[in-house]
């Protein structure tokens, strides 16, 4: 394969990603879960504090008693529906969030049914605890902590799966010499990696197998410290400890996953550059298990690779790697022979001095231009937001991005020039505001200007000048803003008329003149990213327009 020091350094190499994909874990950890389980506490805690008012003044009661005590519920005073219907829009707001898979959204909407038809059993049965209430109130709190888990892993996981193969293909072509055109995977299949575990359990099963379990140990808890009559501060305690718990078996499933997600990720990029064997590599400190120490510099086939056999994550929170092996140089020629043979392929030579953020934008997963302010590292972390709400979106949206510049503008709000073809972003701009712009430079490439125009005259019909309300000075600028008041819009900002005055809005006939009506589509396209369902049922017409235009 080369000299002993070749063969070192790319193990080095290998294991400062591996540990950079630990690092990014931890820190997702940090931001995300951590608050999510800091929010459900504090929640939970809240309803506790409810039920100890019931019977805060006694003491060593038996399970009969507290049973009794907690009876009087005024079930007349409880609004099942409204709990549903609480349950139902946390629902509806987090599956319009992002472009979940269909097996993950399915889960959630049965996770939500079954707390409705809990509640509808209560409201049949025509009594209820207090316990019970409470006991409840807390699943729905529970439910919505793990719904924000489903949501928040799946967008992580996939951002790592991605990373994780396209980095790799590039250390795999720098590490050969050479590289050549590869697989770009498209969302169903990065679908596939993230949730196709080998023994069938993937994280949103584990996920939800964890609420279920800590939602059981929940009651048990409080039932125990009634009977006990334990105080509030001591409950509180109790509960906070077993949070605690729960919130560590979080990490230790985020930690693995995002383990499995970056070497199945690997693997397939390995296949893809032609790589056959690979060697495994265990991080060696006081920490590492017997298992991966007894697996470190062993070779494997990586058509035979089987997480937990003979290729990462072994076990839990398992920090070992791989890194692709030749047996002799000359195989690594061959290699690189038998697929510039067998490939049809574009090649190119990628230098060793070539740094990845250089091979991405030339040869990587980029579709659109980018310009930074000329900080390498906030320009890299840039792209790589966008990119993030860029991948999900149909290939038409990419193709016609090809051309668009995007373009890191402090000084300007965020706003697209359709004669640069420019895209300006804020430093702070968020995935709504970015669907927003893009739907401004797609609309001119993807949409037919007649269909549009008819659309929005069915939706101002019969609106005239009083229906048109003035914004003083909200412009930016100190100008006013003009817009249409109709509930028949997604949102207010989509009724914008770009007007020097109130009776620019309308045209001669005394009708709204729609082509004034400049964010018209781009709200649409964000909706139809963000809340794909809400608006297929609550606006179809808008809804078939974006579909068939960009899909």
């Amino acid at each position: 394969m080369g000299s002993r020091k070749s063969r070192e350094y790319w193990k080095r190499r290998s294991e400062r990603d591996k540990a950079e994909q630990v690092n990014r874990t931890e820190d997702y950890i940090r931001k995300k879960q951590q608050v999510f389980y800091r929010e459900a506490r504090e929640e939970i805690l809240q309803e506790i504090e409810k039920l100890y008012r019931r019977f805060s003044d006694a003491e060593n009661v038996t399970l009969a008693e507290a049973k009794r005590m907690i009876r009087g519920a005024d079930f007349k005073k409880i609004d099942f529906k409204a709990m549903v219907s609480e349950s139902l829009k946390l629902l509806g707001e987090l599956k319009g969030k992002d472009q979940l898979p269909g097996d993950v959204a399915a889960r959630m909407e049965r996770r939500h049914m079954e707390l409705e038809k809990k509640l509808t059993l209560y409201a049949r049965r025509g009594e209820i605890s207090y316990l019970e209430l409470k006991c409840t109130e807390i699943d729905r709190i529970l439910l919505g902590l793990y719904d924000r888990n489903q949501l928040s892993m799946y967008d992580f996981l996939k951002s790592e799966w991605e990373d994780g193969y396209y980095r790799q293909i590039f250390n795999t072509q720098q590490y050969m010499g050479f590289g050549k055109d590869f697989i770009r995977p498209n969302t169903r299949a990065v679908e596939r990696a993230v949730l196709g575990r080998y023994d069938k359990k993937d994280y949103s099963k584990r996920l939800y197998e964890h609420c279920s379990h800590f939602s059981e140990d929940l009651r048990r808890n409080l039932t125990v410290g009634l009977i006990r009559g334990e105080s509030l501060d001591k409950m509180a305690a109790r509960i906070h400890k077993r949070m605690g718990v729960a919130e560590s078996a979080a990490r230790t499933l985020v930690r693995t996953e995002s383990a499995y997600v970056i070497e199945q990720a690997t693997m397939k990029a390995y296949e893809q550059c032609g790589i056959e064997w690979y060697e495994y590599l265990a991080t060696l400190d006081g920490k590492t298990t017997p298992m991966c120490q007894e697996l470190d510099g062993k070779h494997f086939k990586v058509e035979d690779a089987v997480p937990g056999e003979n290729c990462p994550p072994m076990h839990p929170n398992c920090r070992s790697t791989t890194v692709c092996w030749f047996a002799q140089e000359e195989e690594k020629k061959a290699v690189t022979q038998r697929i510039a043979k067998d490939e049809n392929g574009s090649y190119y030579q990628v230098p060793a001095d070539m740094t990845y953020p250089q091979w991405e934008a030339r040869y990587g997963m980029r579709e659109f231009k980018y310009q930074g302010d000329g900080k390498l590292t906030d320009t890299i972390k840039r792209v790589a937001d966008i990119q993030k709400v860029i991948l999900p979106m149909g290939r038409k949206v990419r193709d016609a991005l090809k051309d668009v510049t995007i373009r890191q503008e402090d000084r300007l709000r965020n706003g697209y020039s359709p004669g640069s073809r420019t895209i300006y972003l804020s430093t702070d701009a968020t995935k709504d505001i970015i669907e927003h712009e893009i739907g401004h430079a797609v609309e001119e490439a993807l949409f037919d200007k007649e269909r549009v125009r008819e659309l929005k005259r069915q939706f101002v019909s019969g609106l005239t000048i009083e229906d048109i309300r003035v914004l003083k000075g909200k412009n930016g600028k100190g100008k006013d803003i003009y817009v249409i008041k109709s509930p028949d819009l997604i949102d207010s900002y989509q009724g914008r008329i770009y007007a020097e005055s109130r009776e620019e809005c309308v045209d001669a006939q005394g009708n709204i003149d729609v082509d004034r009506m400049e964010e018209f589509i781009s709200v649409a396209f964000q909706y139809y990213h963000d809340c794909p369902w809400i608006m297929q049922r609550r606006y179809p017409e808008m809804y078939r327009l974006v579909k068939e235009s960009v899909e």
